[in-house]
């Protein structure tokens, strides 16, 4: 069967006007162009600063501690300062030793009196 040459001229015709009308307005899909902003640079000096977690230990340590057990009523020098060979740095409560030798008196005199005893007999 031939083809009639009417039909190959309206083939190619209508092709073209599908084509056409699905391209639709060009314009209408085109996004804004994007929104440009200036920044205008200026050289000036910043000091760099940083802030780091950390510890440190001192290089030497010297503990104060008195060398005698009782009960600490007063400090006598300053956390820092410097002392001296032979100055106090403690009051202590002299109680306890009152007692200790008022105890130590007792049991002297309790000696003597069994020697003085012993003595007589």
């Amino acid at each position: 069967m031939p083809k009639s040459p009417r039909r190959l001229v309206l083939l190619p015709l209508a092709l073209s006007i599908m084509l056409a009308a699905c391209g639709g307005d060009d314009a209408a899909q085109q996004p804004p162009p994007p929104e440009v902003t200036v920044v205008t640079l200026a050289p000036e000096t910043t000091t760099l600063t940083r802030e780091l977690p950390g510890r440190t230990t001192a290089f030497r340590i010297a503990e104060v501690r008195p060398q005698v057990s009782g009960i600490i009523e007063r400090r006598l020098f300053t956390e820092g300062s410097m002392v001296r060979e032979g100055e106090p740095l403690y009051q202590l409560d002299d109680a306890t030793y009152q007692a200790a030798l008022a105890s130590a008196q007792a049991q002297l005199a309790r000696a003597e009196a069994t020697v003085e005893a012993a003595r007589l007999r």
